[in-house]
């Protein structure tokens, strides 16, 4: 039934319909008495979000309070300006007129439902505003709900308290061999459960397995503002009911650095500030966990004595790098936050277990106490998780399956596949691939790619779970049809076939993992499929089915030639007949400053072999043979300065903004430096950060 909402009204209707119809007899009657009326009610005293805040004494929290000052009314009108301005512009740009009253509905049902919500009296729902950290006069808050209420929230469904699991339960089965075999799958089947279960005894006492996911959302289609989420779910939720919406619950927001305070002489300070807000940021949220002692949990039928632990951290590697204090370059001496296996011995697939040791809180404070952070890869500051006696923040940090597998491993198998394609096929390969990709005909849910891979930076999971699907049939005999002259029909199968293998055996084991359920004989098979794959990459990549190619990088385009005593008149000559764009001006300002730095760096140099330095100025460089890169004013009457992307090494990687160990630039220009009693070197002048000069 729906009841009017004027004052003195009671009539109610059974359809939305015809209250529509009767609210144009109130035409003309002010909205704000509907709102008096609401705002009279005592609840609302309790959750009105207000413009003052209330420092508590034993927390630092501001929590939302009423400004008994307030007038409803003129926010009320306030609102209902602004609704009828835009919808009176809305009619405006349509070139269209709608009846007053359908304005007039539109205005009371925005209005009710601001109040409805206001009027909620849930203490669980609200959130609170907490500093955390101050850096260049600049106040950043974490904006987040009590765990516990935000718990509440979640088991206030009834559906899915009544689903929840609270006691350890393992499962066997007795397999093809008459073996009886434990069975993992839900939480409350595994090991973790069982020890967590141990430590607080048995009995009335029950774990509560609490899980946090994290990880950088867009807010908007192009991607210019974005937040940083952290949700809330339960291990003690089958994992088929986790998977729903209403099954994770938004803890807090996780507030970010501003980028304009990241500048070149304090990048390490401001990567500093990064990892210790993030940390506080965790260390507020989860503080309660740390302090509780047990917990009520009420059902229908019983009152459940629940001991909170943190048993998963789901998000990205940049999340697990942050959660860890680990080193996140993939190129570092010990890239893996989950052991400490060296980056040379990463894909050896014939590590024993005894050959891996493990992260722990315990090992790597021992490397922090013994000044070895960066031996280890690890950053020298306390992990606000090493105080959870049963957590391991290691092991617990997991990279989903969607980042690990569909956007990752397979992402970087399709741009392999090409690469390898590339390589004995040459463009001729390429196009190949694309056309039959293209070719594929439609079938209900199935993705077609009738552009070819070109956007691939820009796929998501699903359409790289539809590629699957697909690039089997695609890659099938595409090297024998189109291989180079030079390569014979014998070795172009063999090179095929290696290729077919490596994503059949993808498929398999892509497959196998989203199994529901494990034995400990399957999961030894899963390893298996995993280290055959391995298997496929190092057939494929070692000698002599790709030669490595020698790196070389040759200077092209000279402009001129100058020493450090004829710079000025060389620059000032070159400007009276040649036009220099921005970015070469750039290079002329500093480049004075660069090369006395670069000096600085070289041993066994005097006053006198600066002094008769030649330095040769070119416009363009050749990569490998292949890539040409250029740094010239006019080029066929444009300016031509590349876009590059530099590999850091591990202790570069730290001070500067990277992706993956990869930083990017822009070429400002290329020079040889001849200084007497040493070879001829080849640099560059690079702009960091693609900043407008």
């Amino acid at each position: 039934m729906f009841n009017c909402p004027y004052q003195n009204c009671k009539r109610t209707f059974s359809r939305r319909a015809a209250l529509r119809e009767h609210t144009k007899s109130h035409k003309g009657q002010a909205y704000w008495e509907i709102l008096n009326s609401v705002s009279e009610d005592s609840c609302i005293e309790k959750v009105e979000c207000s413009r003052e805040f209330v420092i508590t004494d034993n927390v630092d929290e501001r929590e939302y309070n009423v400004d008994n000052d307030h007038n409803v009314d003129d926010d009320n009108n306030a609102i209902m300006e602004i609704v009828n301005e835009d919808v009176v512009n809305e009619n405006i740009a349509d070139e269209s007129v709608v009846d007053r009253s359908v304005i007039d509905e539109n205005i009371m049902d925005r209005v009710q439902g601001r109040e409805f919500v206001s009027s909620m009296d849930i203490k669980h729902l609200l959130y609170l505003k907490t500093k955390i950290l101050k850096y260049e006069d600049e106040e950043y808050f974490l904006y987040h709900r009590p765990i516990f209420e935000a718990i509440k929230e979640l088991l206030s469904n009834i559906d899915i308290i009544n689903h929840c699991q609270w006691n350890c339960s393992p499962d066997y089965i007795t397999n093809e061999n008459g073996h009886r075999e434990r069975v993992y799958g839900e939480q409350w089947s595994g090991m973790w459960w069982e020890n967590a279960q141990k430590s607080i005894g048995t009995g009335l006492k029950k774990v509560l397995s609490i899980i946090l996911y994290s990880d950088a959302t867009t807010l908007d289609h192009f991607g210019k503002s974005s937040e940083h989420p952290v949700y809330l779910s339960l291990g003690n939720i089958p994992n088929w009911r986790r998977n729903k919406r209403d099954a994770k619950v938004l803890l807090g927001i996780l507030p970010k650095l501003k980028p304009l305070h990241n500048r070149k002489e304090n990048k390490s300070e401001f990567a500093s500030a990064k990892r210790m807000l993030y940390q506080y940021c965790f260390d507020i949220m989860t503080k309660p966990i740390y302090e509780c002692d047990g917990l009520d949990i009420k059902t229908d039928n019983q009152i459940i004595w629940a001991f909170p632990f943190l048993s998963e951290f789901i998000g990205d590697l940049p999340e697990d790098a942050s959660l860890t204090l680990t080193y996140s370059s993939s190129r570092s001496s010990h890239p893996c936050h989950i052991c400490t296996v060296t980056i040379d011995e990463l894909n050896n697939i014939n590590l024993s277990q005894s050959q891996i040791e493990l992260r722990t809180p315990n090992n790597m404070q021992v490397v922090i106490n013994n000044n070895l952070c960066h031996e280890y890869s690890i950053h020298p500051m306390r992990n606000i998780f090493w105080k959870f006696p049963e957590l391991n923040i290691y092991s617990a940090a997991v990279p989903d399956r969607m980042h690990h597998c569909d956007l990752g491993l397979f992402n970087y198998q399709v741009n392999f596949a090409r690469k390898y394609v590339q390589l004995y096929c040459g463009k001729d390969g390429i196009d190949e691939f694309d056309k039959r990709l293209a070719k594929i005909p439609r079938f209900p849910e199935l993705k077609i790619f009738k552009s070819g891979l070109g956007n691939i930076a820009r796929f998501t999971a699903a359409e790289f779970r539809n590629m699957m699907k697909q690039l089997v049939f695609v890659i099938d005999g595409l090297i024998v049809a189109k291989r180079k002259s030079n390569l014979s029909l014998f070795q172009a199968k063999q090179h095929d076939s290696k290729l077919v293998d490596l994503f059949v055996s993808w498929n398999r084991m892509y497959i196998f993992s989203r199994k529901d359920t494990f034995t400990d004989s399957e999961l030894d098979n899963f390893q298996v499929r995993h280290d055959s794959i391995l298997n496929y990459l190092q057939k494929i990549t070692s000698p002599p089915s790709i030669k490595k190619h020698r790196q070389i990088r040759t200077l092209g385009g000279i402009e001129g030639s100058f020493t450090l005593d004829t710079f000025n008149d060389f620059v000032d000559e070159y400007r009276t007949t040649h036009f220099l764009a921005l970015e070469a001006e750039k290079a002329f300002e500093v480049l004075i400053d660069s090369l006395n730095q670069y000096f600085d760096l070289i041993e066994n140099i005097t006053d006198k072999d600066v002094e008769a330095t030649i330095i040769k100025w070119y416009t363009s460089a050749f990569i490998r043979e292949v890539d040409t890169i250029r740094a010239k004013s006019n080029y066929y009457n444009a300016p031509a300065f590349s876009d590059i992307t530099i590999n850091m090494n591990e202790e570069e990687a730290e001070k500067y903004n990277t992706i993956d160990g990869v930083c990017f630039a822009k070429i400002l220009m290329l020079f040889g430096l001849k200084i007497p009693g040493h070879d001829e070197q080849e640099l560059a002048l690079v702009h960091w950060g693609f900043v407008s000069l």
